[in-house]
């Protein structure tokens, strides 16, 4: 890969250029669609309208735990590295 040579195409007329032009952008115009298309499904949710409420309701659970999971790795880690506790209690004993 070092000595890979990067060869630059070599255009005779503006027409060239232009139509290399054209390509390029029908390229990423249709590379941007495809991202577009796979966003939309990672982030869009999958058929709230067909799932019961008891599965919204576990869906809900689930994400509530995995919150408080990750706010108590957090705290944990700040006390482990910084060496001192996030709120400081006065000791009743």
């Amino acid at each position: 890969m070092e000595n890979e040579i990067i060869h630059s195409p070599s255009y005779t007329s503006l027409t060239q250029i232009r139509a290399k032009k054209e390509a390029v952008r029908k390229q990423i115009v249709e590379e941007e669609d495809k991202v577009r298309v796979l966003w939309d499904k990672l982030f869009t949710p999958n058929d709230k309208e067909n799932t019961s409420p008891s599965k919204r309701i576990s869906d809900m659970v689930s994400t509530g735990i995995s919150v408080a999971d990750t706010l108590i790795l957090g705290w944990k880690l700040y006390r482990k590295f910084t060496g001192k506790p996030l709120l400081k209690f006065k000791s009743w004993f």
